[in-house]
């Protein structure tokens, strides 16, 4: 069952374990829910010979338990320093980042030399939705990416409500294949990318073969690994492979691969392509959908100001439709929210509508007018419940 906090305040204060390498970090950085923000500025300098060298550069990890990334499509990060002027690394350098995105590596050009020093800027963190467990960045030169000290931080979280993440998971990485050309089957495997509600993956399948052209959804799972089977010479075969999280569909990954009349694989190709955003029309849909929910929710459940009594079915069923689109929308202008009692009164009390929903719209032969209705209604209940 999903937990609701109306207003929560986490802030994680740890010293600074440190080795030779000298990790410095000062000031506060308040990381709302949901948001990609740029980190204040913090120093490495090197306390002593042979730590900060060419071949492994400087790797900044954040621990694989904590709900955040560091951010690949924002932000240009810079450097500054000594270590800079003399020549040992680029003011403005291109991270990479492991597949799950937990560590970023910044090249360095020499060997740095006792005392050498940057300051590093602008390096953006995304944060999951619900709290946010972040407090120190590890940093390793060894290239092993387990940290050998760790940049003091300061984190404050705000969350007033537990939303789901409305930011696209990235594209699965890694991916590999290997045909067996004897039995005409090609085994896909790829790496899921790091998002707490990462709920599936699925492959968009194009299959041209002579003058016909047939397309398939494979079903969406949690898997990183897809069989394909009963692959004949002279087949062209495209799949896209997705990431969903509960609300998004991430850029895809795409690989197209060629089989000659032999059976044997000829060509093969991968290319990301990014998923199409949403359109004004839904959210101006949604915006007006929250508009008439707060006005009826303000009329019949806020009389007076004061809350209709806490076991008023309608009102719960009220609030559920004004937190739903209110989440949908990202707005924090509500009076009201799904708190852990109102979703316990909800489970006790979906058993009703979901038989009803059986009984009327599924097993009737005849389904009944209000059907469309129900279901979203169950859907959004069921949004704020786990199952």
């Amino acid at each position: 069952m999903k937990k609701i906090i109306p207003i929560l305040i986490i802030i994680f204060m740890f010293p600074s374990v440190t080795y030779a390498l000298d990790a410095l970090f000062e000031g506060r950085t308040t990381l709302a829910l949901n948001e990609t923000k740029t980190l204040l500025p913090f120093s490495i300098s090197q306390a002593s010979a042979g730590e900060i060298k060419e071949q492994y550069g400087i790797n900044l990890i954040l621990k694989s338990d904590v709900r955040a990334l560091w951010d690949a499509n924002s932000g240009a990060l810079t450097i500054e320093g000594t270590a800079v002027t003399n020549g040992k690394i680029d003011s403005s350098v291109t991270p990479t980042f492991s597949s799950d995105y937990k560590a970023l590596n910044i090249s360095v050009k020499q060997d740095f030399a006792i005392g050498e020093k940057i300051v590093i800027n602008n390096l953006n963190i995304r944060a999951y939705d619900r709290y946010v467990s972040i407090n120190t960045v590890g940093v390793d030169l060894n290239g092993d990416l387990i940290p050998e000290s760790y940049v003091d931080n300061v984190y404050e979280v705000l969350d007033t409500l537990q939303r789901t993440d409305v930011t696209a998971p990235y594209p699965p990485t890694d991916l590999q294949y290997t045909y067996n050309e004897t039995v005409g089957t090609l085994h896909l495997t790829w790496v899921q990318p790091s998002d707490y509600d990462l709920i599936a993956s699925k492959i968009d399948k194009k299959l041209v073969r002579g003058s016909s052209t047939i397309e398939s959804v494979i079903t969406p799972d949690t898997r990183e690994e897809y069989t394909d089977i009963g692959i004949q010479p002279n087949d062209t075969i495209t799949y896209n492979i997705y990431s969903m999280d509960r609300r998004n569909e991430g850029e895809k990954l795409e690989l197209t691969i060629e089989i000659d009349s032999n059976g044997q694989l000829i060509t093969s190709g991968q290319t990301e392509e990014p998923a199409e955003e949403p359109v004004d029309t839904e959210l101006t849909q949604l915006g007006n959908l929250y508009g008439y929910y707060k006005i009826r929710y303000s009329i019949n459940c806020m009389r007076n100001g004061i809350p209709a009594t806490i076991n008023d079915s309608a009102c719960l069923w009220a609030r559920i439709d004004l937190v739903y689109t209110q989440e949908k929308l990202s707005k924090s202008d509500i009076s009201t929210s799904i708190t852990a009692y109102d979703i316990t009164l909800l489970s006790g009390r979906m058993k009703y509508p979901e038989q009803r929903y059986q009984t009327n719209c599924v097993d009737a032969e005849t389904a009944a007018n209000y059907c469309s209705a129900l279901k979203k209604a169950i859907d959004r209940a069921n949004y704020f419940i786990e199952k």
